[in-house]
């Protein structure tokens, strides 16, 4: 547990934050009861963290702290090993941060992405009616044929690898093939590479035996690695969820620093161009070039922390060099006049 102190001006409620007050009856500080469905929403989405003692007031948050935080974190660790409360623990020693100011304790919990075998994460000893998903900031029941399909996807042997009785090659000039559902990892692991965890390990390994394919985890690291070294933009992957789950993938071989962009920005905002972090250019020029920015394409191409990329959109956005539509997860930013 470490001892950390946080800008709470700029926090907001996202797809991968919520806050919670956690006073308790008598104001000393308590466990809510609704954190166990948020950690599994965050779980089973992309991750995220969780704050107690934080009230929402209005379109801001308050520190309110925790008078007695070890009681909530003794609950906390109590509750999480609890197999009859929640499916699986998450949460290692270097996830609870305590956030301390002006006398006043606020507890962070941090939540990993739950991995594909240990999902759906759930409360109440019962996957079904009880499995969470993260939508913008708020926590959404899975439905029964959502928990199904997690549950499906924990087994080794996938369904893509079934063999379909009744079809032959000549089945083929008429065949449709598509790949729905969520990656098998976090998006964040893909990037780096040195996991795999194919769909169909039978297609997989008849492309590595005629040396077209490998079964290191490196492909998607691979591709990064290639736009790179042309200085084309940065490979766009989205995870979708709705209406059904699938990935989509967008390819550009177009320079991610092109002269122009750069130049249209410098005679826009001048001497405020100089002045911008190397984030903040690489926002600006993503507005200017594909038309918008947003936290998640943001992550793609920055190692900073989530709430790094939150503060710099929020700060080019006070600054008036971008504007912004719609609210949390689906909120986009754009340059002045491009809306």
């Amino acid at each position: 547990m470490n001892d950390t102190i946080i800008n709470f001006e700029t926090l907001k409620e996202t797809h991968d934050i919520e806050c919670k007050a956690a006073q308790g009856r008598d104001g000393q500080g308590e466990l809510p009861k609704d954190f166990w469905p948020s950690y599994s929403a965050l779980a089973n989405t992309d991750g995220g963290s969780i704050f107690l003692g934080v009230a929402e007031n209005g379109s801001a948050f308050e520190r309110l702290g925790i008078k007695k935080p070890e009681k909530v974190i003794k609950e906390l660790i109590d509750t999480a090993n609890n197999r009859e409360k929640v499916s699986v623990n998450l949460i290692g020693n270097d996830d609870v941060i305590f956030h301390k100011e002006n006398n006043a304790t606020t507890i962070e919990v941090k939540i990993r992405r739950a991995s594909r075998t240990e999902r759906p994460v759930y409360i109440k000893n019962n996957p079904l009616g009880n499995s969470y998903r993260r939508r913008h900031e708020a926590d959404q029941r899975m439905t029964d044929e959502q928990v199904k399909r997690m549950l499906a996807d924990q087994q080794s042997e996938s369904v893509d690898r079934r063999i379909l009785k009744g079809f032959d090659l000549d089945d083929l000039d008429m065949a449709r093939f598509k790949n729905p559902g969520d990656l098998r990892i976090p998006l964040e692991t893909a990037y780096q590479g040195g996991e795999s965890d194919s769909r169909n390990k039978s297609i997989q390994d008849m492309f590595r035996m005629i040396g077209a394919g490998e079964r290191q985890g490196f492909g998607i690291h691979k591709i990064l690695e290639n736009w790179k070294a042309f200085d084309w933009r940065v490979p766009h992957f989205e995870e979708v969820q709705e209406p059904q789950p699938r990935v989509i993938v967008r390819l550009s071989m177009l320079s991610l620093f092109p002269e122009k962009a750069v130049s249209d920005l410098r005679s826009r905002y001048l001497k405020e161009w100089d002045r911008c972090s190397e984030l903040e250019k690489i926002a600006l020029i993503l507005a200017h070039t594909e038309g918008l920015v947003t936290h998640q394409r943001l992550s793609q191409l920055s190692s900073e922390h989530s709430r790094e990329l939150s503060t710099t959109l929020q700060k080019l956005e006070d600054q008036e060099m971008l504007n912004s539509i719609g609210q949390y997860r689906s909120k986009t930013y754009h340059l002045p006049g491009h809306e």
